[in-house]
């Protein structure tokens, strides 16, 4: 998963904009437009979730590769997100966060097959 910021692609060109870098065998699933206090949801085939606030995930740069949003298995897949309404006042301290992962590892949270 990425965040940046709407100003990174003000200026676009007739060429277009790259916004972000993907490695072959991955495949986008989703973007959304935020008010950046949104809630962000993923879900995995094999019926994995998680919900976490979307302030826990830093803006990077246009050129940047993203961070690994959930842990999956090797066969796992992400298959939907969506960005929602704070529905909660507060997650558990004890709550996973998104965490910064290398470029190899996160082929786990894309749909690979």
């Amino acid at each position: 998963m990425k965040k940046s910021a709407l100003t990174e692609f003000s200026n676009p060109r007739s060429t277009g904009i790259i916004a972000i870098n993907l490695d072959a065998d991955d495949e986008l699933i989703g973007a959304k437009l935020t008010d950046g206090k949104q809630m962000i949801f993923l879900a995995s085939h094999e019926g994995q979730a998680i919900l976490f606030r979307e302030t826990d995930v830093r803006a990077m740069g246009r050129s940047a590769g993203g961070v690994n949003g959930m842990d999956l298995d090797k066969e796992d897949y992400v298959v939907s997100m969506d960005a929602v309404q704070r529905i909660l006042k507060s997650l558990p301290r004890n709550a996973k966060r998104p965490r910064k992962t290398s470029r190899s590892s996160r082929t786990r949270t894309s749909r690979t097959r």
